[in-house]
């Protein structure tokens, strides 16, 4: 996720746009979805790591 939002962030300084289907909105739910994906492996990390087999 993280690396479509960069082609659309990119995309946002060209003249010729390679996403002419994608405007800002989706910039912004990209950047939502990988936010969600790193706090989702962080959580479920730590539950791994306080509930390890012992």
């Amino acid at each position: 996720m993280a690396e479509r939002a960069t082609w659309l962030g990119n995309d946002e300084t060209h003249y010729v746009r390679q996403w002419e289907n994608k405007d800002l909105q989706d910039l912004k739910n990209l950047i939502d979805l990988t936010v969600y994906f790193i706090s989702k492996n962080l959580k479920a990390k730590k539950y791994k790591e306080e509930m390890a087999k012992r």
